[in-house]
């Protein structure tokens, strides 16, 4: 996942899963995972944590910040010099799609091009790879459902692979939805009122009351918690049940990317890439095996991953 959102980023790969992966990469990977874990540790302590002082988290975040700051001088420079875009486009040669350079289109702050990319950075890598885990940890141990999908991605399958045959293959979409409800990548979120508000709900004995928000208070929720309530998913609500969503049509209690305005920007990049990888695998195994007996056990750093990966065994037919 590293690999291939640096990939769409910045049009050059950290190239992670290379056969000649360097050093480097293996390096930046690494620093990676500690600023996050950091940062993680840092949200929890809230406002003390100025307490928090560890001379390797900065120097990641500084590393990381380096890694993001190469490719921001390379897009800037590629938009301030109109002479080489028009030479492009007199080619008549189709342009790579570059994030980044396409950020530098209405943003030229190479700080806050700095802060926008690293979110998207980590937004994109850890959800995506957590979503992918947590997909074929459950399918390894529901044989029925693995079955099922791999009958419709054979069947549907194409070659080379289409956004519009990925979208055809209904239960693959059901089975991504179903993951997403039981393990949210995001399990607990919060937002800050930037003004005194009343909400309609949430006050009172019953929680059937408006609340009072006063300017600067936090309201944090937990989305693990909410998409398994009974009252909004059924009774069988703990239950993975892909064909669930045959009918279910959820409003605001499925947030696996958020709603409203701060909605994930980068939902259907995520959700196709974890449909083509997830189709990809099953085309190619005809079966899985769960080889982890012991039981699940969360995760829990920017975002919901397992505690002991995924061990699965996987044959071709």
């Amino acid at each position: 996942v590293l690999d291939s959102n640096t990939k769409y980023l910045f049009s050059k790969s950290v190239g992670l899963l290379s056969p000649n992966a360097s050093e480097s990469a293996y390096a930046f990977h690494n620093v990676l995972d500690y600023a996050q874990q950091g940062t993680i540790y840092r949200l929890r302590l809230g406002k003390i944590m100025w307490i928090h002082h560890d001379k390797f988290f900065r120097e990641a975040c500084a590393t990381v910040h380096a890694f993001a700051d190469k490719f921001i001088k390379k897009a800037l420079n590629i938009r301030n010099n109109k002479n080489s875009l028009q030479d492009e486009k007199s080619e008549g040669v189709r342009k790579q799609y570059i994030f980044l350079n396409e950020l530098t289109q209405d943003c030229n702050d190479p700080v806050m091009l700095s802060d926008q990319i690293i979110n998207m950075l980590l937004a994109a890598r850890d959800t995506t790879a957590g979503l992918l885990s947590f997909i074929f940890y459950t399918l390894a141990r529901r044989p029925e459902v693995w079955q099922k999908l791999r009958t419709e991605v054979v069947e549907g399958w194409e070659e080379p692979m289409t956004y519009e045959a990925l979208q055809r293959m209904t239960y693959l979409r059901y089975v991504i939805q179903e993951t997403l409800r039981l393990f949210p990548p995001i399990a607990t979120n919060s937002r800050m009122a930037n003004k005194d508000v009343a909400i309609p709900y949430g006050g009172g004995p019953d929680g059937n009351s408006p609340l009072f928000l006063k300017k600067n208070n936090v309201v944090t929720y937990s989305t693990y918690v909410m998409h398994r309530r009974k009252e909004l998913f059924g009774v069988d609500a703990d239950d993975f049940k892909p064909d669930r969503w045959e009918k279910l049509r959820p409003g605001w209690e499925y947030l696996p990317f958020n709603r409203g305005p701060r909605i994930c920007p980068g939902q259907r990049f995520a959700i196709t890439e974890a449909g083509y990888t997830t189709a990809r695998l099953v085309k190619h195994f005809a079966r899985i095996e769960n080889r982890d007996p012991t039981e699940f056990r969360e995760q829990l750093t920017l975002s919901l991953t397992l505690n002991n990966g995924v061990r699965v065994a996987m044959a071709t037919a």
